[in-house]
């Protein structure tokens, strides 16, 4: 209580507000903090070339992160502070929710010095949680295309849908496509499985759009397809196609086995 200013609004200033009494309001607390310390969950956008021409293909990386990266900061929950109101009365104010990583951790782990750290157990691409991170070793994707952008990713791919022409996807692991591959490029550290064929342009295509491009498939391992027309593959192991082979070029260092 402001007796001073009690008195004054009694007095000199009539019909006028005045504060004459003051609280303090309650602060509460702040619950734990999850602070992301990777590049998570970014829009990947198209880049200029210094030529100032844009690729609208080429949206940039996907976020990659290695085996001891660190990925994610726990900070410990805020106690609140008390108020008072106007007649001296402490106000109480909750605290922060005490929040942990969750239980079971996929692809990362808590750092042995710091339980509130967490590390990266394997390479992959990291995703933020509502409560964590984890690394996939595997993205999944329901199609590469202009929207999706090139795709390169240390990790492997699986590819619900179809890999449309003049994309270009380059991983180290395997690459599993469920739909067909159109006159696109795919590199594979491991092996390349299309579920659906292979369709490139034909050579009345190719002179109509002015353009030499067609299937390309590299694959350190096996490259496997239901059938393959207007491609080139090359596979350090073997090629497998269950039906046809239409207008390729397929090398093998193993066997090259066509239909079943």
């Amino acid at each position: 209580m402001d007796e001073a200013a009690f008195q004054s609004a009694l007095t000199n200033k009539l019909g006028e507000p005045v504060t004459v009494a003051k609280g303090i309001a309650p602060v509460p607390g702040k619950d734990t903090r999850f602070e992301p310390l990777v590049d998570v969950n970014r829009e990947r956008v198209p880049r200029a070339g210094e030529d100032g021409r844009v690729n609208w293909r080429d949206l940039g990386d996907i976020p990659m992160v290695s085996p001891g990266d660190v990925l994610m900061r726990r900070h410990p929950p805020l106690q609140g502070t008390a108020g008072r109101d106007i007649f001296d009365n402490v106000l109480t104010a909750p605290d922060g929710k005490n929040l942990d990583y969750p239980y079971r951790l996929e692809g990362v782990e808590r750092d042995p010095n710091d339980s509130d750290l967490l590390r990266a157990t394997t390479t992959g691409q990291p995703v933020l949680m509502r409560d964590s991170v984890k690394v996939e070793p595997v993205i999944k994707m329901p199609g590469v295309n202009v929207s999706t952008g090139n795709i390169t990713f240390v990790g492997s791919l699986v590819i619900n849908g179809d890999v449309q022409s003049g994309m270009h996807v380059k991983v180290d692991g395997d690459v599993t496509v469920h739909g067909t591959v159109e006159a696109a490029i795919i590199e594979a550290g491991g092996s390349i499985t299309v579920n659906g064929g292979i369709v490139g342009q034909n050579a009345q295509q190719r002179e109509s759009n002015n353009a030499s491009e067609q299937a390309k498939l590299h694959a350190k391992a096996n490259v496997r397809a239901k059938y393959a027309d207007n491609a080139v593959i090359i596979a350090e192991q073997s090629v497998y196609i269950d039906e046809a082979v239409i207008e390729c070029d397929i090398t093998a260092l193993n066997r090259v086995e066509i239909g079943t």
